[in-house]
């Protein structure tokens, strides 16, 4: 039978995998298209900008993962001065965000998920620092 399709549909396969990648669009493996990874890329710099602050340091103890990927993507929506992303653009973002950002903070991030409350302080601070990240971050 394998060889049967193998012969049969091959072809055809190839091309429409072919396709998708010269499109542009979202690739069949869920590879993210490229304007995406541009924004990603973006983030990733001010998260890691955001991450050398020596105020953000010591606001660290109050600010879980959950909070932190919110803040970035709101953030980063403010810098392509969109309301929102859709749906599966977000999810992407978030999974990403969730792999990459304890890459920069192991011992912290990487067991800290759940969704604490910060103080009106405490999170206009980190919402002033995220928003500086992202303006001094050029586009990409």
């Amino acid at each position: 039978m394998f060889s049967y399709l193998e012969k049969r549909f091959a072809c055809d396969c190839t091309t429409l995998y072919q396709s998708f990648f010269d499109s542009g669009c979202q690739d069949i493996n869920g590879i993210a298209m490229t304007q995406e990874d541009r924004r990603l890329t973006l983030a990733y710099s001010a998260i890691d900008k955001l991450i050398k602050l020596k105020v953000f340091q010591s606001l660290k103890p109050h600010i879980s993962l959950d909070v932190l990927v919110d803040k970035v993507l709101k953030g980063l929506a403010k810098k392509y001065r969109i309301s929102a992303f859709d749906g599966i653009t977000e999810t992407i973002y978030i999974s990403r965000l969730y792999v990459k950002i304890p890459c920069y903070e192991p011992f912290y991030y990487q067991n800290n998920r759940l969704h604490k409350d910060l103080k009106s302080t405490q999170n206009s601070k980190l919402d002033e620092m995220i928003f500086t990240a992202f303006n001094n971050t050029p586009f990409m």
